[in-house]
């Protein structure tokens, strides 16, 4: 298993990042904020995202196990413990490690503001 706490920074070749909003609502994006738009889905979609991603990056990186595809969840106080579960649920199915999971105080300018543009926090 990688200890993600000793890396300093994640690639944004491979960083996916989850944010979990109210009612039942996601969105996620790849790289860094502001350079990619984050992407409204469902919690059953999801799972095909994260697929393709850890497919994607997996080739780019000639399948090394240390440059695998790496996945920030960030829980909103809007968001409930079901919808958290129900995503390190999905993925332990994909078979990926999570960084920590991050706190509103920890939201960037851009995350906030789309979160709120599609109510998924108020």
């Amino acid at each position: 298993m990688i200890n993600i706490y000793a890396w300093n920074e994640l690639p944004a070749s491979r960083t996916m990042t989850i944010l979990l909003g109210a009612k039942n609502e996601l969105s996620w994006y790849m790289g860094v904020d502001g350079q990619t738009d984050p992407i409204v889905s469902t919690f059953g979609d999801i799972q095909s995202h994260i697929s393709y991603y850890r497919n994607k990056v997996a080739q780019a990186n000639a399948n090394n196990p240390r440059r695998s595809l790496v996945v920030i969840i960030k829980p909103t106080t809007a968001s409930n413990y079901k919808n958290f579960v129900d995503i390190m649920d999905e993925l332990n199915i994909a078979k990926l490690i999570s960084a920590p999971a991050i706190d509103d105080d920890h939201f960037n300018d851009g995350e906030t503001r789309f979160l709120k543009s599609h109510k998924m926090i108020s």
